[in-house]
């Protein structure tokens, strides 16, 4: 697919610049990136299992990201053989939205996310949900989102908003929290619940943490959640429908 890395970052900050300045793909610096992603790689034809990976991208975030972007690598990694896509969600002082595409495999991902700047804000958490919903119309889309923060400070009812239109098609978002936080505890568990998702919280800069409910939801969208999967989060997920699967 790539002879080199620096051929795959090429693509990643093509795409990155097309994202940051429209994320529907409309302008012609995004068309063009857009062509160049789909003839290089196939992105929007590909039958893979697909989610979507979103965080909080702002400024004291820094540590998680770099954390999280070697656990989405491995969550990519250990899928199963079938393997997943992944769409990058992600919102700061600048931007808020999904890539249109998903990458087919962790190399492409994690150079993406490099290109992505820590910018200072409140958080947009109902704004990236409503971003999800591009996805969820798509009938090949995915039908999981994991999101990854630590605080929550929009209107709790414009996030439930958005949250039940997902529902409606069949989208679940598994809202991780990190850290101790009672008052952004009680707004996750209720957005996972309004998707028919699940919450769980984990401890800051516990990477072992993270990486088993990563990988248990990579598993639940891939369809291989197994015996192998242990702990109150994966028999939550082993409870659950399948993802709707096209």
């Amino acid at each position: 697919m790539f002879k080199t890395l620096k051929d795959a970052a090429k693509l990643a900050k093509d795409l990155a610049v097309a994202v940051r300045h429209d994320v529907e793909g409309k302008t012609e610096a995004a068309k063009t990136a857009i062509a160049t992603v789909t003839d290089a790689t196939g992105l929007t034809a590909t039958r893979a299992p697909k989610l979507i990976f979103a965080m909080d991208a702002t400024a004291s975030r820094s540590a998680s990201w770099a954390m999280a972007m070697e656990l989405q690598s491995e969550m990519l990694a250990m899928a199963g053989t079938e393997g997943l896509a992944v769409a990058i969600g992600y919102f700061n002082n600048s931007h808020c939205g999904v890539t249109p595409y998903y990458f087919p495999n962790a190399t492409l991902a994690t150079t993406y996310m490099r290109t992505i700047q820590m910018l200072s804000c409140y958080t947009k958490i109902a704004q990236l949900l409503q971003a999800f919903e591009s996805h969820a119309r798509n009938p090949s889309g995915a039908r999981v989102a994991i999101f990854v923060g630590d605080a929550f400070e929009d209107d709790v009812n414009a996030a439930l908003a958005e949250a039940a239109k997902l529902k409606g098609y069949g989208f679940r978002v598994f809202m991780l929290l990190e850290g101790s936080n009672p008052s952004a505890e009680r707004s996750f568990k209720a957005v996972a619940e309004a998707t028919g998702g699940v919450f769980a919280r984990f401890d800051a800069g516990a990477k072992p943490q993270l990486r088993e409910l990563m990988q248990s939801i990579a598993a639940y969208t891939a369809g291989t959640l197994s015996i192998a999967h242990q702990g109150a989060f994966a028999e939550a997920l082993k409870a659950l429908p399948p993802p709707a699967r096209k």
